[in-house]
């Protein structure tokens, strides 16, 4: 697991590195208000609507499996993980 918050080169090249990998998007302290899970080349966390914008404004929580992904959102806030509609993780 590696996590980044206003660090979007080392994000960036995680994601290029990582291609098989998921992000779990969320605020920067992560809460269950907020979990989203996307494949690490989901648009939706890596283009987003401004393209010259942070991606990691947000904090990007990320696995090189979905059931690590999965089980780590899981142990510490027990169904409140959501999944991308775009990328279908």
């Amino acid at each position: 697991m590696n996590s980044f918050l206003n660090e979007d080169d080392p994000y960036r090249e995680w994601t290029r590195t990582h291609q098989a990998g998921f992000v779990i998007n969320s605020y920067p302290n992560p809460t269950s208000n907020y979990l989203m899970l996307h494949t690490a080349q989901c648009k939706t966390i890596n283009e987003g609507i401004d393209p010259g914008s942070p991606r990691t404004a947000y904090r990007k929580t990320c696995f090189e499996s979905r059931l690590e992904a999965v089980d780590w959102a899981e142990s510490q806030w027990p169904g409140a993980l959501k999944q991308c509609s775009r990328c279908h993780p």
